[in-house]
């Protein structure tokens, strides 16, 4: 199909990823997702800026492919995941590579670093400016603020770096433990530990992933190859839907 005829973009607040049998959207103004199958997804190629041409009759056209295409972008449009606003929207694209997850900072490491009064009081500030930011502001201007904060990183040798990283998100999980639980509680969690290294000039990946058999959509911190306070079998079924980068 002619470029002309792609006049959709995907709202500045969506995020996309493609799934061996799904293309799963992602609305993180209202922080809910909506799925759509193969047939569906192949009905949209052409018609949305950066979409990927899913089979050579992506421009097909016929009555029932046409009726099919428009009420699919009517309900896109309705729970506002695509735009024909250029400056509400951006062209469609995969969510940046990370590094595959080959190990993490769990219950297992051997990294047991007292707890001083200052790690608790930082914990204490990066759990409740999460909460705030999650209860009384959306997860958009949260994903927002994140994506303008400055940069922050350790500086060091490899080595130094990572047990820097390794010591301090095993004071987190040690002190959380006490707190609240991770489980089901992933965005709080990710947030409060984001929150928390940045107290400690360490940068992470904020990474949020979804995945279809079954249904699930997690997110976490990565520093390179290490998930921090969690382990690659926890991640490594769910497909990357948005990457806040370090």
């Amino acid at each position: 199909m002619d470029t002309k005829c792609r006049r959709y973009w995907i709202a500045e607040h969506a995020f996309v990823a493609w799934l061996p049998t799904a293309t799963i959207f992602m609305n993180v103004r209202t922080n809910r997702y909506f799925a759509i199958g193969e047939s569906e997804s192949r009905a949209l190629s052409g018609v949305i800026h950066g979409w990927p041409d899913k089979s050579a009759d992506a421009g097909a056209t016929g009555e029932a492919r046409c009726n099919e295409r428009q009420q699919l972008i009517c309900m896109l449009l309705k729970n506002g995941l695509i735009t024909e606003n250029r400056l509400n929207g951006k062209a469609c694209i995969e969510a940046p590579s990370i590094a595959d997850a080959r190990t993490g900072v769990g219950p297992d490491t051997d990294e047991h670093p007292p707890i001083h009064l200052r790690d608790v009081l930082r914990f204490a500030a990066a759990t409740a400016c999460a909460f705030i930011r999650l209860t009384l502001r959306s997860l958009h201007y949260t994903i927002s603020l994140c994506t303008r904060e400055p940069e922050r990183e350790v500086h060091g040798s490899d080595s130094a770096t990572i047990g820097h990283v390794v010591r301090t998100v095993s004071k987190f999980r040690r002190i959380r433990a006490w707190s609240f639980g991770a489980r089901n509680n992933c965005l709080l969690h990710a947030l409060s530990l984001r929150t928390y290294l940045a107290y400690h000039g360490i940068s992470a990946s904020w990474v949020f992933g979804v995945r279809m058999h079954p249904w699930a959509a997690h997110t976490w911190l990565q520093y390179g190859a290490l998930v921090l306070d969690g382990s690659p079998e926890e991640v490594r079924f769910y497909t990357p839907i948005l990457v806040i980068p370090s």
